[in-house]
């Protein structure tokens, strides 16, 4: 048997936290997953473990940017390549 208190959480307390998740989250740029962005909430005094964290930023989609992979376009001016080089 599992005690009721157990099951039902407070009821403005995840609309509470998903505000803060979300101001986190702009305050970062939206580039911090759910690991940095507990350590930020946690220096703004609000202790919420990793897992709530992401249970409450997958309800509303909130995700992180993804870096771009850097991609040459074009060989930089400094460098030689050896069909340029005439002897």
């Amino acid at each position: 048997m599992v005690a009721q208190s157990s099951i039902e959480t407070c009821p403005g307390r995840s609309t509470a936290v998903e505000i803060e998740i979300r101001a986190a989250h702009n305050r970062t740029r939206q580039t911090y997953g759910s690991e940095r962005l507990q350590r930020d909430l946690s220096e703004h005094g609000l202790n919420i473990g990793i897992c709530c964290i992401k249970r409450i930023r997958k309800k509303p989609g909130i995700r992180s940017k993804q870096k771009r992979r850097f991609k040459a376009t074009r060989p930089t001016q400094g460098i030689r390549f050896l069909w340029q080089i005439t002897t």
